[in-house]
């Protein structure tokens, strides 16, 4: 294209209503003290090929924090008591967890405790399906002083139930942390630990996701790319080869991002969202992005709540579309923060989105989402009632003929015809739509770069709005 060109195309899609139904909240946790899921990058539920549900957490109740759980049987159709998981002399950290497809379930968490010094690192402990017994705990990847290991993420590959694990923190050789990744081969065992990343600058928030191919996809927060800010970046692993770094939240402004989230999708695609700045917004945005092995999609704003922060993304795949939750102030609660989702259609199109929660005190804090087979969405958070954290699950399901499928690909729309060779766009002639900047004012047509928002309306109805941002050719 010739005269301007496409900087960063963000945009939001209106649809219909969604196709979903939804069970009450179930309070998972109720004794008196703090009880916390892990990040919504790790994943602390997972499902097994039995159909039991698996929710662990931190918890305060006892003199050291300790991994507690809790296990739904759907035979039985109810949830088994809490139950306290490890016994360890030390703080256990929130834990992240996947299941294979054997059923045999793979727990992880971390402890930093300097005293005693010997359980330093990331821990591990394996559901055996077969014997229905959990095998011993296993101290897997020590983390002597000074040297800390945080935060492990999991993702277990669908058909060889190989285990990969990331984290981040200080290599043997000390300096700044850095991100790591492990895998275990089921008849080899545990590999050795791969370092991903060696910029001298700190590393965190390590997600990862692999496919039914077997490729990777690692994403984390960092300033590999010699940006001066963080910024969400990723590597992959394609046929066994480490591909180079890459940049995922190229936003205009080098402005700070946080806390991306990954899942895989078919044909070597990676659906990534994290939230972050935004020029001129005052407030955090959802983003979201894919990357195949063409190359990258465009940049999508799915929260459009621009004068309320959106926080904590977390993505899921099933049926040719994805699922993300996060949870921010909206319009229609400008006070409390709700839990917010928003989904694709089989074309790539993405919802406004819709609350899941009308809290009114409770403030829901690190939600993750994972599907199953049976077309169920499964929803953990953390939320402050009763003055301290409790674990919350919520389920829902895909109902009739399942997600409606709303506007055409927006790439196929004729507000991608944006760049003549007079450098000018002109949309006097393009029916049905309308351009303004972000002050509010109408444009008939786009002389200069900047942000621009084309809303699409038909019969007087809205029918989406997508946001541009054109900068000058290089």
């Amino acid at each position: 294209m010739c005269g301007l060109k496409i900087g960063l195309p963000v945009f939001i899609l209106l649809t219909a209503a969604p196709a979903l139904e939804w069970d009450s909240i179930i309070r998972l946790t109720t004794h008196p003290t703090r009880q916390q899921s892990g990040y919504s990058y790790q994943k602390s539920i997972a499902i097994d090929s039995s159909e039991n549900i698996w929710v662990f957490w931190q918890d305060y109740r006892n003199s050291f924090p300790q991994l507690w759980y809790r296990m739904f049987d759907p035979a039985a159709r109810l949830w088994l008591p809490e139950s306290q998981f490890t016994r360890l002399p030390v703080i256990c950290k929130p834990p992240s967890l996947a299941c294979d497809h054997q059923g045999n379930l793979h727990l992880f968490w971390h402890i930093e405790d300097v005293n005693p010094p010997d359980f330093r690192g990331i821990w591990y402990q394996r559901f055996d399906a077969h014997s229905r017994q959990w095998q011993p705990e296993t101290l897997l990847v020590p983390a002597p002083i000074p040297r800390v290991l945080k935060y492990p993420s999991v993702a277990v590959d669908p058909d060889s139930g190989i285990v990969h694990i990331v984290f981040f923190g200080n290599p043997d050789t000390g300096g700044f942390p850095q991100v790591f990744h492990k895998e275990f081969v089921p008849g080899t065992g545990w590999l050795p630990t791969e370092q991903l990343t060696s910029h001298p600058a700190s590393h965190e928030a390590a997600s990862i996701a692999v496919d039914h191919c077997g490729n990777l996809c690692v994403v984390w927060l960092g300033a590999d790319l010699g940006s001066s800010t963080v910024q969400v970046l990723t590597r992959l692993r394609i046929n066994g080869q480490w591909q180079p770094i890459e940049q995922v939240s190229t936003l205009p402004g080098n402005l700070t991002q946080y806390q991306p989230a990954v899942c895989a999708g078919e044909n070597n695609t990676w659906h990534i969202v994290w939230y972050g700045q935004y020029p001129n917004w005052p407030a955090y945005q959802i983003y979201y992005r894919t990357r195949t092995l063409s190359g990258w999609s465009e940049i999508t704003v799915l929260s459009r709540f621009t004068q309320y922060s959106q926080y904590y993304p977390s993505i899921a795949y099933l049926d040719n579309r994805c699922f993300a939750v996060w949870y921010g102030k909206t319009t229609t609660s400008p006070q409390t923060p709700q839990l917010q989702i928003a989904w694709q259609n089989p074309q790539g199109t993405w919802t406004e989105p819709v609350p899941l929660t009308s809290f009114n005190q409770t403030t829901p804090d690190q939600p993750v989402i994972l599907t199953s087979p049976d077309a169920k969405l499964h929803i953990l958070f953390t939320g402050d009632s009763a003055g301290n954290l409790d674990v919350y699950y919520l389920s829902g399901r895909i109902t009739g003929s399942g997600i409606p499928d709303g506007q055409p690909a927006i790439n196929n729309l004729p507000a991608r015809i944006i760049a003549p060779n007079s450098g000018q766009v002109q949309l006097t002639d393009i029916p049905y739509y309308r351009v303004y900047r972000p002050d509010g004012r109408q444009v008939k047509s786009i002389r200069a770069s900047g942000l621009y928002l084309i809303e699409y309306s038909q019969n007087g109805a809205p029918r989406f709005q997508k946001l541009i941002y054109l900068s000058p050719k290089n």
